[in-house]
């Protein structure tokens, strides 16, 4: 019977978030906006628009937010939609869920932890930035980054594989990838964003990238000034996989693909 109820319960869920468009986004902390930008620019990320306490960023496929924040704080993922009353209600079931309203009744955010401990927070689909979806902006969703590379997947660590893919199936994310070598690891997709679940004590908040051209590309982020944390390097003694830590925490992942 319980199992029933959960499959009644994703099947609606999903189907909410399939009804109206989803835009998902990775948020950072940043006490300095200047040198954390200049590191972005640096991968290949390109300013949307800027204020004083936030900043919004594009490669091409992924949206990164730059929150200013005076004490640390850890990152998180931003999800906006459209019909955020009725996502309130498919995930009234869950623990750890947070609605949070105007005096009026409105929702204007729910937060909801996800399995690994990572906030998921939803907001309703603002109407003031500049979608990069949209036909008017001149960076377009799957055009190609200033690099010739893909993205992989924003990867997390989870407890357990098949509860955390439960969770996300709820929020439209179907399973595009599942294995148990080295240890066990998922990726789902929503068709835009994918979410790497690594059920690794050693996994830590990370974007992964493939790329043709990664020996080139790592030389290049290594000249301007940006040493990686952990390489591999093939038998000519280049560095073909490189890990990079942002200056608040965040690791990018460059691997090379072998043809």
């Amino acid at each position: 019977m319980r199992n029933f109820l959960i499959a009644v319960l994703l099947f609606v869920t999903s189907s909410v978030f399939a009804q109206q468009h989803n835009s998902m986004r990775v948020v950072l902390p940043s006490r300095d906006f200047p040198t954390y930008s200049k590191f972005m620019h640096t991968f290949g990320f390109r300013t949307l628009d800027s204020l004083a306490d936030i900043c919004h960023l594009f490669d091409g496929y992924v949206n990164v937010t730059l929150m200013h924040l005076n004490e640390p704080q850890k990152i998180f993922l931003s999800l906006t939609a459209d019909r955020i009353a009725a996502i309130a209600d498919s995930l009234s079931w869950l623990k750890d869920v947070n609605v949070f309203r105007r005096n009026d009744s409105s929702i204007t955010q729910i937060d909801v932890k996800a399995p690994g401990g990572i906030m998921l927070s939803i907001y309703p689909s603002p109407k003031f930035i500049k979608d990069p979806s949209s036909s008017g902006s001149n960076i377009t969703r799957g055009a190609r980054a200033p690099w010739d590379r893909s993205f992989i997947e924003f990867s997390l660590r989870v407890p357990n594989i098949d509860s955390a893919i439960t969770f996300w199936k709820l929020f439209g994310f179907n399973v595009t990838y599942k294995g148990n070598e080295p240890m066990p690891l998922a990726r789902v997709s929503d068709g835009e964003f994918s979410i790497g679940l690594h059920q690794d004590p050693n996994t830590e908040p990370s974007l992964q990238y493939s790329s043709k051209n990664a020996i080139r590309q790592i030389a290049a982020i290594r000249k301007a000034g940006i040493e990686p944390i952990t390489t591999t390097q093939n038998k000519k003694g280049e560095a073909e996989t490189a890990s990079f830590q942002a200056p608040e925490g965040l690791i990018f992942n460059i691997y090379q693909i072998h043809e």
